[in-house]
């Protein structure tokens, strides 16, 4: 029963957000599309790569994000906002502290990235993040939700400066 209801409440909630991407679908389409990332590139000195990692190492982050940096400072107020959009949107796949550790994270095909230790990889850029938070999981084909149609930009680099206080130590 417990299961059922986890189902059905992360069924609704999917939905939900995803609604504000429907009239995207044409922009969706749009998206160029390059070759399959395969894992073959995880080695055991580097045994967590993501397979939105491996596309960057291969393609770099795409034309309309590669410049982007984030205009706002780590101020406490932006970060405690980015911190509550998180915590609402985020943290249901990658968990309070970012481990990705959460049930629905690990449901997940590929599972829920640990933010913890993305957030210290060289490829973890303000572009990079900008492009994973705006675009989720269609440019790489994994089920990440795009949050481009549901929060402003500003809102987005909150988000990002929320999670990069998750990196490991």
């Amino acid at each position: 029963m417990k299961r059922f209801y986890f189902l059905t409440v992360m069924v609704f909630i999917t939905a939900v957000l995803a609604l504000p991407g429907c009239e995207k679908k044409a922009e969706e389409e749009k998206v160029e599309e390059k070759p399959e990332v395969t894992e073959e590139a995880v080695t055991e000195e580097e045994p967590y790569v993501t397979k939105r990692i491996l596309y960057v190492r291969e393609n770099g982050v795409p034309e309309d994000y590669k410049d982007k940096a984030n205009p706002l400072e780590a101020t406490e107020e932006n970060i405690e906002r980015g911190k509550e959009l998180y915590r609402t949107h985020c943290s249901m796949c990658h968990g309070k502290e970012g481990l990705g550790d959460t049930p629905a994270g690990r449901s997940l095909t590929p599972p829920a990235s640990d933010l913890s230790v993305t957030m210290g990889m060289p490829e973890a850029t303000d572009a990079y993040l900008f492009w994973t938070v705006s675009e989720g999981g269609l440019p790489i084909k994994t089920p990440m939700l795009p949050f481009k149609s549901t929060f402003s930009e500003e809102d987005r680099w909150k988000i990002i400066l929320y999670e990069k206080t998750l990196k490991a130590e």
